[in-house]
């Protein structure tokens, strides 16, 4: 356990940050003598008293390797949706988060409709990314087809013309039914677009999933053509990778990040998906960590 929450709330805290080596230095020293402090038995609820005392030094000693998020100009999430967010001590309270459990100990990915040669290397590569940075085993599944899919799963969007899945009838009444009994959370990722329905007044959503439900769904649609050339690839490659570990965040009871720059932000769109960052704030990286058991 030591061993994971070093690696994920320090190591993941350093990518793509500038700063320097006596700091870096200096973070390690006190992060590692913290991990040498930290719970290793008692029973269940001494135990989580402890990893939350634990982490919450963890995350206060990375705060500063991240950056502060600033007012939400026009155009961005915040701007439309003024959330309020949720701090590491917000998520420990709320005690019906879904989390890893002896029994619930993987994450299943769920290919949905048909993929090229170029998106199935993305979903595999994914799936090989989520495993590592949840510190969870992941099982992905066989493609499975939307053929028989009703109608009404469908319609074909009022700006584009292009075809789109319903994200509500993919989260009823495909992903939920087929909710394995071992799973902490299921993922679907198609390549078809996708629309979350009238109420959120969007054209189209990058992905779209239940807080408490466990299921959650993306579209690889709009991430860029993989075939194009190698950088379209390492494009898409990211922001599927941005987008997964997103939605699998809202899996595990997750809200959007409104304190730092965090990949746990929302996005309503490109321009804003690609300036957020892969890697988790100090706050949401604690949540993970107390809902994987890493």
């Amino acid at each position: 356990m030591k061993k994971y929450i070093l690696g994920a709330c320090f190591l993941f805290s350093l990518i793509g940050l500038a700063i320097s080596g006596e700091t870096v230095s200096r973070k390690r020293t006190e992060l590692v003598n913290t991990v040498k402090e930290a719970p290793a038995g008692g029973d269940a609820l001494e135990l989580r008293r402890g990893r939350i005392a634990f982490l919450n030094r963890a995350k206060w000693l990375v705060a500063p390797l991240h950056e502060k998020k600033g007012e939400p100009r026009e155009g961005e999430w915040l701007y439309e949706f003024r959330e309020k967010g949720q701090t590491f001590s917000q998520y420990c309270l709320d005690a019906s988060h879904e989390q890893r459990t002896a029994t619930r100990k993987y994450i299943y990915i769920q290919p949905l409709g048909g993929f090229d040669s170029n998106h199935k290397k993305i979903l595999r590569t994914t799936a090989e990314f989520i495993a590592l940075f949840y510190g969870m085993p992941v099982k992905l599944c066989k493609e499975a087809s939307i053929e028989k899919f009703p109608s009404d799963a469908f319609r074909y969007g009022d700006r584009s013309g292009s075809m789109q899945l319903s994200t509500d009838y993919l989260l009823e009444d495909v992903l939920k039914p087929n909710l394995p009994d071992d799973a902490a959370a299921l993922i679907g990722i198609t390549t078809v677009d996708l629309w979350p329905g009238v109420r959120w007044n969007m054209n189209y959503v990058f992905g779209m999933t239940w807080l408490y439900g466990r299921v959650g769904v993306i579209s690889v649609n709009r991430l860029g053509d993989p075939g194009e050339s190698r950088l379209a690839y390492q494009q898409a490659l990211m922001r599927s990778m941005k987008i997964t570990s997103h939605e699998l965040g809202h899996a595990f009871s997750m809200r959007h990040c409104t304190c730092n720059v965090c990949g746990m932000n929302g996005r309503k769109g490109h321009f804003e998906n690609e300036r957020l960052p892969l890697q988790f704030c100090q706050e949401c990286m604690a949540k993970l960590c107390l809902a994987t058991g890493a």
